[in-house]
C-alpha cells in the first residue's frame, strides 16, 4: 500500500497493482457482472476499499469512449470522469480540500460505513466542461471482502431546466411586484409624479414581456428549435443599454453600476439573445454584491474576438467553488 501521498480529505493510499488485479478479476468472474449489467444503459461501477474502480460496465466505457476496462481499472471515479479537482490533487480523486463537499465522495464514504446513500454532485472537467450527477452508493460484500456498488446518472439537463425555471419565476415575480408597487404609487402620488410613474411602469412592463420571451427562447433552445437572427450590433450601445436597463435594480441594492473601458466596435450577433446573456451577468453581479460595491461592464477586442466582461468584488464561497 502506498501511504506517502498527502491528502486534505479522504485517504490517498491505493491498493497495490497485484492486489487490484486480483480484486478486479475475482469480482468480474465471480459475479458475472457483464451478463447482468452489459445490456442496461445505467452507469455502474464497483469500487474497492481505496475507492478505486475494479469493475465498470459497458455503459461507463461507452460514455468515456474507452474499449478496454483496464484503461480505468484502479482509477477513482473523479479521475475516470476527468474531474479537475482530481487532476490537480497529488493524491488524486477525493484528496483535495474541495472534495470535502463532493456528493460522490460523501456517498461512497457512507457506503463504506455500511449505509447506502444517494447524493448529487457537480464535476468540473479538465476539458472545461461540467457534469451534474446523481450518484448512488451501496455497500456489497464478495467472498468476505467489502466493496461499493457505485451508480451514476447524468442529470445535467434536469438541473439546467430547474435552474432556468427558478430564474424565470424569480424575475417574473420581481417585475409583478414592481408593477403593483408603481400602480399604488400612481394612485396615491401627486399629478407631478404620475408621468414619471407611468414611464417606469411602461419600462417594467417591457422588461416583463422580454422575460417571458426569454423563457420561450430557452425552451426552444432546449428543444433545438431556437431560431437566431444575426444582425450588426454596436458594442458601445449594447453595453450602455444594459447598464441603463439595470440601473434601477442596482440603485435598489445600493450598488454602483457603470460601463467602463468599452471598445466600441460592430459585431454580428443576435442582438436580443446577446443582450439577455449580458443582462443576466449584470443581474447576477448586482445580486451577489454588497451595498457600496461597484459593478462594471467592459468590452475589449483581442485575437480571439470580442469579449464582454462583468466584474464585481464579491468572491464565490469556497463550498460553491
Amino acid at each position: 500500500m502506498n501511504t506517502t501521498l498527502p491528502t486534505e480529505c479522504a485517504p490517498a493510499e491505493r491498493a497495490a497493482p497485484a492486489e487490484l488485479q486480483r480484486q478486479a478479476g475475482a469480482v468480474a468472474r465471480g459475479l458475472g457482472l457483464d451478463r447482468v449489467t452489459g445490456t442496461v444503459p445505467v452507469l455502474l461501477m464497483i469500487l474497492n476499499a481505496q475507492r478505486q474502480i475494479v469493475y465498470a460496465n459497458p455503459a461507463v466505457l461507452k460514455l468515456l469512449n474507452l474499449e478496454d476496462p483496464q484503461q480505468i481499472c484502479g482509477t477513482r471515479p473523479g479521475e475516470a470522469f476527468h474531474c479537475v479537482r482530481a487532476a490537480h490533487a497529488p493524491g488524486g480523486c477525493g484528496t483535495s480540500i474541495h472534495c470535502r463537499t463532493c456528493g460522490a465522495l460523501q456517498a461512497i464514504q457512507s457506503a463504506q460505513r455500511g449505509e447506502g446513500d444517494l447524493r448529487e454532485c457537480r464535476i468540473a472537467t479538465v476539458e472545461g466542461g461540467a457534469m451534474d450527477l446523481r450518484v448512488w452508493a451501496t455497500p456489497v460484500e464478495f467472498n468476505g471482502e467489502a466493496f461499493t456498488l457505485f451508480s451514476v446518472q447524468d442529470i445535467s439537463d434536469e438541473k439546467r431546466r430547474r435552474a432556468l425555471e427558478r430564474i424565470f419565476f424569480h424575475d417574473i415575480m420581481n417585475a409583478a411586484v414592481g408593477l403593483r408597487g408603481l400602480s399604488e404609487l400612481l394612485e396615491k402620488g401627486s399629478p407631478e409624479d404620475s408621468t414619471k410613474f407611468r414611464s417606469m411602469m411602461h419600462d417594467l412592463a417591457g422588461k416583463l414581456i422580454e422575460d417571458i420571451q426569454s423563457q420561450r427562447d430557452l425552451a426552444n433552445a432546449e428543444n433545438k428549435d431556437l431560431v437566431v437572427h444575426p444582425a450588426e450590433v454596436k458594442t458601445g450601445d449594447l453595453a450602455g443599454g444594459v447598464v441603463d436597463l439595470f440601473q434601477s435594480i442596482a440603485l435598489a441594492h445600493r450598488v454602483e453600476l457603470a460601463a467602463e473601458s468599452v471598445t466600441d466596435v460592430i459585431l454580428t450577433s443576435d442582438k436580443v439573445l446577446l443582450r439577455r446573456v449580458l443582462g443576466n451577468l449584470v443581474k447576477n453581479a448586482i445580486e451577489a454584491s454588497r451595498p457600496g460595491d461597484r459593478v462594471t461592464v467592459s468590452c475589449r477586442v483581442d485575437e480571439s474576438g470580442v469579449q464582454f466582461e462583468v466584474r464585481n468584488p464579491a468572491v464565490i464561497p469556497q463550498e460553491i467553488q
